[in-house]
């Protein structure tokens, strides 16, 4: 279960990395992207969060 966790955590992390060392711009389409990750990870662990 912790396995494919950190492996949806992995993008985000990367983009928040991006953003905060190489000073990249932050936008509406990395928002948008987080959201996504956070509501797959709730509809892949909702019978254990139950």
């Amino acid at each position: 279960m912790f396995v494919s966790f950190v492996t949806f955590l992995i993008p985000f992390m990367s983009v928040l990395l991006g953003v905060i060392v190489l000073k990249e711009p932050f936008n509406l389409t990395f928002i948008i992207g987080f959201l996504l990750i956070i509501c797959s990870l709730v509809f892949m662990y909702w019978q254990t969060l139950k």
